[in-house]
């Protein structure tokens, strides 16, 4: 589990982030000049991820398969 925990952390990360920097960021020429809301909605992005990535390993936790804890 502890392996799967980090992999599955990875795979978050990587997925997330080119798709938030895709859709927030390389989209929007304009990204910053809302002041302080662009940059609260990429925060949010990435609380948005962590969360997603976190009831996905309680998921695959909850299926009791062999060699996961």
């Amino acid at each position: 589990m502890y392996w799967f925990n980090w992999l599955s952390y990875a795979i978050a990360v990587s997925l997330l982030a080119g798709a938030g920097f895709g859709q927030l960021y390389a989209t929007q020429p304009m990204f910053g000049a809302n002041g302080w809301s662009d940059y609260f909605t990429l925060l949010a992005w990435g609380f948005g991820a962590e969360a997603t990535r976190d009831a996905i390993t309680k998921v695959v936790r909850d299926w009791k398969l062999p060699g996961f804890k």
